[in-house]
This record gives structure tokens, sequence and C-alpha cells, in this order.
């Protein structure tokens, strides 16, 4: 049994390192290796299933016959953010708490009463709790809002040491947005984790966690499960001072599985052998091997509380199955500021989401689309969609644009709020439109020739066309085709007006079709034996 341990950590490891590859490598690779990485995320499996049932959604489901099989697996191998806290138990192990850990008893009302609370807000269509709790997400957003730019930073300074000696093996990164709401979130989120774990180990896991809290539910009556043997037991209890989520009453021989995360230190500990994974056990103490002696009054309200949460997860399935669904030409400089803002009537939600009203209701805000965008132009919300809304991911175009090329955020999202589609079919997706206002525009403002915006966009829907001008010839000012347009925000990217831009995209609330771009051929200059410039 003693190998059992180390099993699972390698294990754990490799899970961990692929996972936290995924936000921190800039999307080198992400793409190809998220499936299989986010597929067993519990919470975000289940809410692409509600959604969208199928096998490649049902990973939540192999969660669950798992659980039943081993325990809280999930817990201790596959959730990124119950490695995470294992680790910073280890970080801190010299500085707990004088003693060995003891048995506590479970805090079952607090932890199926957020399971409570979090199922109930998602069936009424809010997100909010469940987006803050997971912890997938709040992994991803301590990964993508802490951890990545540290990342990105020793990147640039990498790329700067090696051109100074002639060598450009290392390319300098460009810095994404910076969102101060989503940074607090996450900063936050990490304070609570590394003091919970450093004291008390698992007790988020088994308090805090709505996903920990429904496993639970499964995991009392796991079929392989730590189970003693009272012959061999000595009674030195040093299985329950490793034990990580306090959940092992070596005085009475018992375990309570519905908070034990699997992860065999105990297995490891015990020199006698008294302790063993096994699915077959006989008695002890009076109380069936494996389960914990509770007072009568906790376990009739474990009881009704887990019977309430069972019920509260039918009631979501039934009400969620039923829901609907660079420039070629120089930039000017300009030199009169802008006097007319932009008027935007809704946000940009990324190609694939459909509409910001499907989009809203699946993602979690695990900010790992944020991670793999090339373009830096996905970026943390605040109040963009609302109040409930927070952190979810828009388009901003001050950062970057959508390239024309990429599908990135379209292969990993976990939730199903970016659904997959064909590179060509992403590519007449009209997720917006331009709007330009010519008042802004430095043709107007400053009489001098532009078209930056024109220089990059991808299907050519902003035209240049002659503008007229009393004193200067051959002027052209840009016009909007908006049948062609996809809303990418590579003309807003490009424009130089500050503070308002001339041109700037306004999102679909519903995602529509744009035309097939019919590009022309350009005519061959003419040579009059004259430099053509």
């Amino acid at each position: 049994m003693k190998y059992w341990p180390w099993l699972r950590r390698v294990l754990a490891l490799a899970m961990f390192a692929a996972i936290a590859w995924l936000f921190l490598a800039d999307g080198f690779g992400a793409a190809s290796i998220a499936p299989p990485l986010i597929w067993p995320q519990f919470a975000p499996s289940l809410v692409k299933f509600l959604r969208h049932p199928a096998a490649a959604s049902a990973g939540w489901l192999a969660v669950i016959a798992l659980t039943i099989f081993f325990g809280r697996i999930y817990c201790s191998v596959i959730c990124p953010f119950g490695i995470t806290q294992d680790g910073i138990a280890r970080l801190f192990a010299p500085r707990k708490r004088r003693g060995r850990r003891r048995f506590a008893l479970p805090r079952n009302f607090l932890r199926y009463g957020i399971l409570a609370f979090t199922i109930v807000t998602f069936a009424a269509g809010s997100g909010l709790a469940l987006r803050l709790l997971d912890p997938f997400s709040a992994f991803g957003r301590i990964m993508n809002q802490l951890c990545r730019p540290i990342v990105l930073a020793l990147r640039w300074l990498a790329a700067k040491c090696l051109e100074y000696f002639d060598i450009y093996l290392v390319a300098a990164p460009s810095w994404p947005s910076w969102v101060p709401s989503s940074f607090i979130v996450a900063l936050v989120t990490l304070v609570v984790v590394v003091w919970l774990a450093a004291r008390h180990g698992r007790l988020y896991c088994n308090t805090i966690c709505p996903v920990g809290a429904a496993l639970a539910l499964y995991s009392r009556w796991a079929v392989f499960r730590p189970r003693f043997d009272a012959g061999r037991c000595t009674g030195c209890r040093k299985c329950e001072a490793v034990c990580k989520a306090d959940c092992l009453n070596a005085r009475d021989q018992q375990v309570d599985m519905s908070r034990c995360v699997a992860c065999y230190n105990c297995l490891a500990t015990c020199e006698e052998g008294a302790l063993r994974l096994s699915p077959f056990g006989g008695k002890t103490g009076g109380q069936e091997a494996g389960h914990i002696a509770t007072p009568g009054p906790e376990a009739s309200r474990r009881a009704l509380l887990g019977g309430i949460g069972a019920a509260l997860v039918v009631l979501l399935l039934s009400e969620k199955s039923q829901a609907a669904p660079d420039a070629a030409i120089p930039i000017p400089h300009p030199e009169k500021p802008t006097t007319i803002p932009e008027k935007r009537t809704s946000p940009v939600s990324p190609p694939g989401s459909g509409s910001i009203a499907q989009f809203t209701t699946a993602c979690t805000a695990c900010q790992l689309c944020v991670a793999v965008c090339p373009g830096r132009v996905l970026s943390p919300s605040l109040f963009e969609f609302g109040v409930d809304g927070m952190m979810q991911p828009r388009l901003d175009f001050a950062g970057g644009y959508c390239t024309f090329e990429c599908v990135n955020c379209l292969k990993v999202c976990p939730t199903g709020a970016i659904l997959p589609l064909p590179l060509a079919e992403k590519k007449l997706t009209q997720i917006g439109v331009a709007q330009f206002i010519k008042e802004n525009c430095v043709v107007f403002t400053d009489s001098t020739a532009c078209g930056a915006c024109s220089e990059h966009c991808p299907t050519k829907a902003v035209d240049m066309v002659p503008y007229p001008h009393p004193t200067k010839n051959n002027l052209k000012i840009p016009e909007v085709k908006a049948d062609y347009c996809l809303g990418c925000g590579a003309c807003e990217h490009a424009c130089p007006t500050r503070p308002y831009r001339a041109i700037f995209v306004d999102g679909h609330p519903v995602h529509k079709k744009a035309k097939k771009p019919d590009f022309k051929p350009v005519a061959a200059p003419v040579d009059n034996g004259e430099f053509p410039f």
C-alpha cells in the first residue's frame, strides 16, 4: 500500500503541469492538448452537458462513476485547485500549528448550504456563485491574473537579454490588458486558499467548494476505501496525523469518506498494515468500517441536507435542459483630440458564443480563452455584461483584435460558452459591426491621409473612398460595408485618434452571418519610367 501515495502524486503533478501549461504557455500548443484535460473538470463539464448533452461533455458523469468506486479521486488527482492546496500545505508544513493533525467533526451545514445556494442561483439564471467558487475557474483566474504576468515578464526579460547579444530566439511578448477587478478577485481567492491550506489542509474543499460537496454525496458510498483491520491496529494514530482532510478518526477506527480526498497518506504511514484499500470490510467498534460515528442530530441534518442537495441537482437538470440556447502605410498622429464619444449599444462576445445571453449563462470565467488568445483581444469584463457577468471575457479592442485565422478560444472553452466552429464558418461569423464617425477621423479633422483601418481590415469591409477637399487632392476617407464586416476590431485597434476612435465595433447581442468577401485582383501599375514614390 505504500506505493499508492506516490502513484497519486505522480499523476497529480502531471495533471497540474499540463493544465498550468494551458494558462501559462501563451497559447503555444494549448488548443491541441486542451480537450482531454478540460473534459473531466466537473463543473465546466456539467454546465456544458446541461446545454449540449453529448459524450464530449459527459466528463462529469465519468467523475461521479470514479467517485463511487474510489472516492474523491477527482479532488486529489484531476482538480488543479486541489493539487495547488496540497502544494501550499507542503510548502508551509514546517510552520503548521504545533502538534499533529487531529480528527475534526464535519461542517456539513456550511458545505451543503453553499452547494444548495450555488445550485439554486444557477438554476435561477445567475452563475456568479458558481463562477466564484468553481475550483477550475478559480485556478484559471489565479494562473491568468497572477502567474501569467510573471511568466510574460520573464519571457520579455529573456528576449531583451538575448537581443543584446544579437540572438533572436525568443520573441518579446505583447502585454495583455490589466483588469483590476479580476486581479483583485484572483488575489483574494489565493490568499484565502493559502491561509486555509497552510493551517487546515483541505478545509476549503470540504467547506466552501461546491464541487467537493457534490462529490461528497457519492464518495460516502465509495466501494474502494481505506478500511481498518482492528487486529493489527496498535492505536498509534500516525494515520490520523497525516490525514490532510482531518477526516480519519483513529480512536474509533473510522474514516469519513464524504471528506476523504483519496490522498492515501494514511495507507503509507501505517507500518502495521492495519489500513488497507479494500472493497470489503467488517464492522469495527460497532460501526460499519469506513464510516464515521457522529451524533444523531448531526447525522439527521447531514441526511436532510444531502437530500436537499440531490433534489436541487434534479431540479437543475430539469430546468437547464430546457434552456434556449502591421500597417502598410504610416499611421498619422492626430493634432486635434476627438470630441465625439463612441456610442456602443452592446459588448462584443467571442465568436462561437452565438449570443451574449447564451455566452453569459454558460461561462464560468475560467479565462482559459483569455490566456490562449494570440491577439490579446479577450479581456475579463467588469460590468459590460451586467453585474452577474463580472469577469467573463469580452473583446476589448484597445488591447488587440480578433485574429482572422485563429480559432484558439473556440477549441479550449470547457463549458460550451464558446462552441467550436470550422475556420471557414468563423470567418463569416459577424460578432459586431464597425461604426464610422467622420468627425473624429484625421482625414476630416487634420486633412491628413490615413487609411489605417482599411489596411488592417481582413475582409476589406472598410474601404477608402474619395474625399473632396478644397485644397488637397487624392484624399480618401473610410467607408464601412456592413455586410462584409466581422466585428474583429482590427480597424478600431489600428485607428490613431484619441481619446475617441473614429471607427469602433458595436457588438451584436445575437451573432449574425457576414457576406463572403469578394476580393478583386488589383491592376498592375503602369511603368512610366518614373520612380513610383
